[in-house]
């Protein structure tokens, strides 16, 4: 599902409290998931679906499209897809039964939600259109901070004192460690990972456990060049001998082990730096 939001100034502040989840536009099927048994609208669960946001039009459908989700709890603020760029309303007005859109309902202001994946819906229309191939993953180059370093990893709890070990060791070479779930967007954490790494200077991977998550990540770092650092925990876990080449630093998940971690990674960034 994804929520549908056509507003005369192209916002959310101009959709009133009263045209959120109209039945001309909304099923009931997918309305009652978003109603409480008070009859108030649950904001919050409407939040964790991706935006289509669009300024009323009816004859001019060169107005922009914008696709996105929302930045933070109870915002109005809708932020732009890393995947999507804005498209024309030209693509809605040709495809309204492909979004589950009424006729004429690009022109009234009102916030819906609709069935179906947003962005399977795009790929399928922007596959068959000449005009729009290859819109997809087209990521934006971001602005790197320069004190930023990258870190993916796993969220189990046994690595909270390694991401600590991290944090700590990148403080002392001037760097802030970040990880993806310290940043609000529950909806996007593909997008989110990759705007961490296009914007970070550097990226720390810890593969333990052969994580699949992690191993993609590093993938698309190394993919777009990105100095990384790569660390494991010492286990019955072998490193894939595809990227056994690659110069890592083990460690043992334990305060002995953690210190030399501390040691390699603080290293490993005065290293890079050097270059």
């Amino acid at each position: 599902m994804f929520n549908l939001i056509v507003s005369a100034k192209g916002d959310v502040t101009s959709v009133t409290k009263d045209r959120i989840l109209e039945r001309l536009y909304t099923k009931d099927h997918i309305r009652r998931q978003f109603v409480t048994a008070d009859g108030d609208i649950d904001r919050r669960k409407l939040e964790t679906l991706p935006v289509l946001l669009v300024e009323e039009f009816k004859d001019d459908v060169k107005v922009p499209v914008r696709v996105g989700y929302f930045t933070a709890p109870f915002s109005d603020d809708v932020k732009q897809s890393l995947f999507i760029p804005s498209f024309t309303a030209e693509i809605l007005q040709d495809n309204l039964s492909a979004f589950s859109m009424v006729e004429w309902e690009n022109t009234h202001t009102h916030w819906a939600v609709k069935e179906g994946d947003l962005f399977q819906i795009l790929g399928n229309i922007f596959e068959s259109r000449p005009d729009c191939k290859n819109r997809i993953n087209q990521f934006p180059i971001e602005q790197i901070v320069s004190n930023r370093v990258a870190v993916m990893m796993s969220f189990k709890a046994e690595y909270d004192d390694t991401y600590e070990t991290i944090k700590q060791a990148c403080s002392q070479e001037g760097y802030e460690a970040k990880r993806v779930d310290e940043f609000y967007d529950p909806t996007s954490i593909p997008e989110q990972i990759i705007e961490l790494i296009n914007s970070s200077a550097y990226v720390i991977a810890d593969i333990s456990e052969l994580n699949a998550n992690v191993l993609f990540e590093a993938g698309y770092a190394a993919g777009v060049q990105k100095p990384t650092i790569l660390v494991t925990s010492t286990s019955d876990t072998p490193v894939p001998f595809d990227i056994r080449h690659i110069r890592y630093f083990s460690y043992l998940n334990n305060k002995q082990g953690r210190k030399k971690l501390f040691t390699s990674v603080v290293y490993a960034l005065q290293s890079l730096q050097a270059r």
